[in-house]
């Protein structure tokens, strides 16, 4: 088990293959659609 502070994991599943990519981290559903359009590359798992 490892503690919530590792975000290893959560990125392993989460983000994209491509650090640089614009796509993924689950932001449609957690952010106004046209912010989500607006970030990107690794400025989405930030």
């Amino acid at each position: 088990m490892r503690p919530a502070s590792d975000f290893d994991g959560v990125r392993a599943v989460l983000g994209p293959k491509s650090p640089t990519a614009n796509v993924c981290w689950c932001l449609i559903y957690r952010v106004p659609s046209k912010l989500d359009q607006e970030i990107r590359g690794p400025a989405r798992g930030e």
